[in-house]
């Protein structure tokens, strides 16, 4: 599988695409002269130059180092969101597909309801619940993607539990327990892992997205979504604020785009 991955053409770019980006938020802040929150109103709002590579905002700040900050900030809080949805997922996922009967019946009815309200909406009303902030925001999100993704671990459980392999294993005297560690889970994160790096995309959107509106990072933390929020009005003025940070969205979403693209055909020829 992983040798047909680093064949595909589709994967090479994306790997080269989130490489250049992780590189950049990675090291740009640690090698600059200039810090995110460092204010210079006497710089304000400054084309691009070379002391300043991609110009300054409206209090005076780098937009260089505070797109690269911004970038580990939206960048981690989509690992963080996805590595939760995908741990909560499978283990309720395959607990209900393996319980079955009432169990199964029950989350499978609260699963329904809350796939029946868009992701979205469903994290605005979580986020006015829990009130304004990342965490609050990166919560709400985990919370609206869990039901479409343990929804989907549910089938693969029930499907996986008829497999010849998992029968003849309890027919061996093999204890579910060893089962579900051996052959269900590394089967069910490998389908999970392509379908979550598909979703990698929209998960930057939806945060970004929401910090947009003022539901994320607060000032003066960079964040991409944030810092779109707060550039469009200056783009009279100052456009070049709004260049950086959709930029990187704009690249960060292509790269994830074509790995899941690239593990979808890999998985699809085995």
């Amino acid at each position: 599988m992983y040798s047909e991955f680093f064949k595909n053409k589709s994967a090479l770019v994306g790997l080269t695409l989130g490489t250049l980006l992780l590189l950049f938020v990675v090291f740009v802040p640690i090698f600059s002269t200039h810090y995110p929150n460092e204010q210079k109103p006497s710089r304000k709002l400054l084309a691009p130059s070379v002391e300043n590579l991609l110009g300054t905002d409206q209090f005076g700040r780098d937009v260089l180092v505070r797109t690269a900050v911004g970038g580990r900030r939206s960048l981690g809080a989509t690992l963080i969101v996805i590595g939760l949805t995908l741990a909560v997922s499978i283990l309720i996922g395959i607990s209900i597909g393996l319980v079955g009967g009432i169990v199964d019946s029950f989350f499978s009815r609260i699963i329904d309801i809350l796939l029946a309200v868009p992701t979205l909406v469903l994290a605005l009303a979580i986020v006015g619940v829990l009130g304004v902030g990342f965490e609050n925001l990166l919560i709400a999100l985990v919370i609206s993607f869990l039901a479409f993704y343990t929804r989907l671990v549910r089938s693969y459980a029930l499907s996986i539990k008829q497999r010849p392999d998992v029968i003849t294993a309890r027919l061996a005297g093999i204890s579910w327990t060893r089962i579900i560690l051996t052959h269900i889970v590394p089967d069910i994160f490998r389908q999970m892992l392509i379908v979550a790096t598909l979703d990698l995309g929209g998960i930057i959107i939806s945060i970004a997205g929401l910090s947009f509106l003022g539901l994320g990072s607060q000032p003066p933390d960079a964040e991409w979504g944030a810092m779109l929020g707060e550039a469009r009005f200056y783009f009279s003025n100052a456009p070049h604020l709004l260049f950086a940070p959709a930029v990187a969205i704009l690249l960060s979403i292509v790269s994830a785009n074509l790995i899941g693209n690239a593990l979808r055909d890999v998985q699809e020829l085995e």
